[in-house]
C-alpha cells in the first residue's frame, strides 16, 4: 500500500491516471489518496470508487479534515480531573471532616506501630 499526499487545490482525472501508472510501475495494488478539502469534484470521486471496484488498482480517497481526531474526546480516554495539593484540600476542610481525618490518621499510626512491634 502506498499513501499519496496531494497539495493541489484541484485534482484532475489526469492526476489519478498518473497515480495509477505509478502504482502499476512499482507493483502497488492499493493506495490512499489524501487531499485538501474540496480538491476532488464529486464526479471524479465517483470515478475513483468505480475504478476501485473494476480495476486492479484501488485508490481510496480521504480529505485531510476527515483524518483529524481529537483524542481527548474518545470514549476510552478517562475523564481528566484537575488535582489539587493536600494543603489546599485541608484549607477547605470542614470541622466534621477534620475529626474523621484525625481519627483515621490516629488509627493508621496505631496499626503501623503494632506492625513494627511484631517484626
Amino acid at each position: 500500500i502506498i499513501v499519496f499526499f496531494e497539495d493541489k487545490e484541484k485534482i484532475l482525472s489526469d492526476d489519478i491516471t498518473e497515480r495509477q501508472k505509478f502504482m502499476q510501475d512499482k507493483y502497488y495494488s492499493n493506495a490512499i489518496l489524501i487531499t485538501k478539502p474540496g480538491a476532488i469534484q464529486t464526479t471524479l470521486r465517483q470515478t475513483l470508487q468505480d475504478r476501485a471496484i473494476s480495476s486492479e488498482f484501488r485508490i481510496e480517497h480521504f480529505e485531510e479534515n476527515e483524518l483529524f481526531v481529537n483524542i481527548t474526546k474518545h470514549e476510552l480516554v478517562p475523564k481528566h480531573i484537575v488535582t489539587v495539593s493536600y494543603t489546599h484540600l485541608r484549607a477547605h476542610e470542614t470541622g466534621r471532616n477534620l475529626v474523621c481525618r484525625l481519627l483515621l490518621e490516629k488509627k493508621k499510626s496505631a496499626q503501623i506501630l503494632v506492625h513494627q512491634i511484631h517484626q
